[in-house]
Order: C-alpha cells, then sequence, then structure tokens
C-alpha cells in the first residue's frame, strides 16, 4: 500500500469513529460549557465506546447501549468487561 492509501485508511477510521460518537452520543449537541467539562465528557464517551465496542455481544453501538439501559447483567458485563456468574 502506498503512503496515500496509509494517509486514507487513517482518516477512514478516525472519521468512523467520529460519526459514532456524534450519532450514538449526539456530541454535537452537547452544551456542556463549564472550564473542563466539555473535555472530560469526550474521554468518558470514548472510554464508554470503547468498553462496548470490547463487548463479544454481536449488534451495533447503540444496540448494545440500549440493551444495557434495559438489563443490568448485560450493563455490568460492559462496565466489569466480563460475564457475570448467575447465582
Amino acid at each position: 500500500m502506498n503512503d496515500d492509501g496509509y494517509i486514507r485508511n487513517h482518516w477512514a477510521i478516525e472519521n468512523s469513529q467520529h460519526w459514532v460518537l456524534d450519532v450514538t452520543f449526539r456530541e454535537d449537541e452537547s452544551q456542556i460549557y463549564a472550564e473542563d467539562g466539555a473535555k472530560n465528557m469526550a474521554l468518558f464517551r470514548r472510554a464508554l465506546m470503547n468498553m462496548i465496542k470490547a463487548h463479544p455481544f454481536k449488534d451495533s453501538v447503540a444496540g448494545k447501549m440500549m440493551r444495557a439501559g434495559w438489563d443490568d447483567k448485560f450493563r455490568e458485563e460492559i462496565i466489569f468487561g466480563q460475564k457475570t456468574v448467575k447465582v
């Protein structure tokens, strides 16, 4: 792959990440203006997106977020990064 291909590939990945953040987390609509609030929320959203993507359940980021809102065990699996054991 030539240099142009590497650059295009890098920006394709970068743009797809920002698209997911904007569409799923509605990042462009955020009205957080406090000192470092916007930076802190951006870091939190990216960390959350990575935790959601790392979960092995096959669904979109938005679908996993919706399921995590409904299912406490699924939310625990995303946050703690492991399957929870049923007692």
